[in-house]
This record gives C-alpha cells, structure tokens and sequence, in this order.
C-alpha cells in the first residue's frame, strides 16, 4: 500500500503454487465513517454502468445486465456486488452531516492469477 499526496495505491501479488488455474478477484472494502449522520442518512455515488449475475458461490455468470443507480441515500442498501463496467470518469462519493468523502476509480489490472492452498497455507497472488 503507498499513499502519494491524495492517492492510495493497493498491490497485490498472486503466485501460482501449482499449475491447476482458478477464479481470482479481488476487491477493496474501505471502511468511511460520516461523523454525526447515521450510515442510512448518507448519500451514496455509485459511477457504475453495468452489474454482473454471480452463482451460489459468489462466482460471476458471465451475464450482465446495465444499471443506472442514481445518487441517493444508501439506507439499508448493501453494495457487496460486481458491477464491471464503470462510468467513463468514475468518482465514489459518500456525503451526509456537512462531510464529503470522494475518490476517482481507476483501472488497472495486471498479470494473471491461479490461487490455491498448499500445505496448509494461503497462496499469496498476482494483481494491482
């Protein structure tokens, strides 16, 4: 993790440990706090174009389906989903209690991943 003036940049290395490929995805979960709103009270900016089908198994489909989700108060809405396809300039917001909390998302994926267990350990992985 490297923070450089107002960016915050998360690597993360997968190395195979053997030669059978499987799923890999990796998601950031931040935790934001609105001092003196109430997390239903927030308002929530999602930039997303498109939400993808996932199996019993958190796996996706390989369907998607394209979403609009218009800024509005998160509620009891939970966003723990695979949306895609993003909007062309990106920007998650959380705002309530005179506070605004934002931040551009940006792309970039690189090599390629297998993850297993071995001997009883977690594998580490290759992303960013």
């Amino acid at each position: 993790m490297r923070l450089a003036g107002e960016v915050l940049t998360v690597r993360t290395t997968l190395r195979p440990t053997t030669d059978s490929a499987v799923p890999v995805a990796f998601g950031y979960h931040p935790y934001l706090r609105l001092p003196g709103a109430p997390r239903e009270a927030w308002g929530i900016t999602l930039p997303v174009r498109s939400h993808a089908a996932l199996d019993e198994r958190g796996i996706p489909t390989g369907v998607t389906e394209d979403v609009s989700i218009p800024p509005a108060p998160l509620g009891d809405r939970v966003f723990d989903d695979l949306y895609p396809r993003l909007d062309d300039d990106p920007v998650f917001a959380l705002e309530g209690a005179g506070r605004r909390v934002e931040g551009p998302l940006r792309a970039g994926v690189s090599g390629r991943g297998r993850c297993t267990r071995r001997r009883g350990r977690n594998s580490s992985a290759s992303s960013r």
